[in-house]
């Protein structure tokens, strides 16, 4: 099963949480609020995962399994994004097209679990930068 990370910066006035200093990755940060939900794209609930990843990195893909395309370059509240992989992965997963279109390939069943969509809030006192950083070390430890 892949992993599909979002994330969003929405946050309000900075204050202690205990939810946040629980995560030992918000350790150092004071947020206002937090968010976090894990979500399974399933194809039984009619989604697709080249969907999922189109919506998330605002592109334009074509799921060839369905023939169906995803066009969502019109969003313009994309931040950041990049594929994360570990050093073994071969090069042409680092194309998003490709990669979401050989987890549709090798799932065949009904009711395959594609993904999970990873959404979480950012603290809006960081910079864009230290946002990407804290998020891709959150990854990096998953």
């Amino acid at each position: 099963m892949a992993l599909s990370i979002s994330f969003s910066m929405r946050l309000a006035e900075p204050s202690t949480t205990r939810h946040a200093q629980s995560l030992d990755w918000f350790r150092e940060v004071r947020m206002a609020n937090y968010h976090f939900s894990v979500d399974i794209v399933k194809r039984s609930a009619g989604r697709s995962s080249v969907a999922a990843a189109a919506y998330r990195s605002g592109e334009k893909l074509t799921d060839f399994r369905t023939g169906k395309r995803y066009d969502f370059r019109h969003k313009d509240d994309v931040t950041h994004k990049t594929i994360m992989l570990p050093d073994s992965a071969p090069a042409w997963m680092k194309d998003r097209q490709a990669l979401w279109n050989y987890v549709e390939q090798f799932e065949k069943r009904v009711d395959a679990q594609l993904c999970r969509d990873v959404n979480f809030d950012l603290p809006k006192e960081l910079t864009t930068q230290q946002n990407i950083e804290l998020a891709e070390k959150f990854v990096q430890d998953m």
